[in-house]
């Protein structure tokens, strides 16, 4: 994550609190380790009486919420350099969109948080002008960065050549609060924590000092919480995969 400087929010008072640490501890070749944990409270001014055809969450204007991320990424002794990383995160959710407090903990990353290829693309709209990038996007009514997210992600790695960079990744997605169902009227009693499980396989490629290939590939397969909380009802659960190729020039 990128700290609490790039913290957004529609409101006229709020508090927040957030510490990280990152470093090395010396296991095997070197275990790295990055945690964050950021906790958010505040008051909203603005009048959540309705659903707005469900786009809104009706709430009391009482805001609060927490982002925990960790990783930890181990080098390992193989015959090319390698390594394996373990994700860990937890964003906070409402448990009741109807009434009570409001879910706040929403952070603006410009794009640089990449978590999945597909469920959360790397590329959003407020860093390329482009939408919907992946299923997170909110154009698809899905949820940015860690927003009522538990994921579990592993992910492999290798440089078979200088110049050559492989990662595969497998992660598992939870909602933090129940994924409720919904229609304009607001939402149904349909409810589930299930988002779902996706495959991810990145390649990046430096031809030359400056100039990078990269090519993100991924399938996810959505579960009863991703349904619901794209569709608003379980009648469409189909797989959803994404192919993207960057090309970087740097001058």
């Amino acid at each position: 994550m990128y700290g609490l400087s790039r913290f957004q929010a529609q409101i006229s008072r709020a508090t927040a609190v957030g510490v990280q640490a990152q470093g090395r501890i010396e296991v095997g070749q070197g275990l790295l380790y990055n945690v964050e944990l950021d906790v958010l409270r505040g008051d909203d001014d603005i009048d959540n009486a309705d659903f707005a055809g469900n786009l809104l969450d009706r709430n009391d204007g009482s805001l609060q919420g927490f982002n925990a991320y960790l990783t930890l990424q181990q080098k390992l002794t193989a015959g090319i350099p390698a390594d394996v990383k373990l994700t860990l995160g937890a964003g906070s959710g409402d448990d009741d969109p109807s009434r009570g407090p409001g879910n706040i903990n929403r952070i603006q990353t410009m794009g640089y948080f990449g978590l999945t290829n597909v469920w959360e693309d790397s590329v959003m709209p407020d860093a390329e002008g482009i939408s919907p990038q992946g299923l997170g996007s909110p154009v698809s009514r899905g949820y940015r960065e860690l927003e009522n997210t538990t994921v579990v992600m592993v992910t492999l790695g290798a440089n078979p050549a200088p110049s050559l960079r492989v990662e595969a990744a497998y992660a598992y997605l939870r909602s933090t609060e129940p994924v409720f169902g919904w229609t304009a009227a607001g939402p149904t009693t349909q409810a589930s924590h299930d988002l779902g499980q996706e495959f991810d396989l990145n390649v990046m490629w430096a031809i030359r000092p400056g100039l990078q290939l990269i090519g993100q590939y991924g399938v996810f397969l959505p579960g009863d919480g991703a349904a619901l909380l794209i569709n608003g009802d379980l009648a469409k659960k189909q797989p959803a995969w994404e192919a993207k190729h960057i090309l970087q020039w740097a001058f």
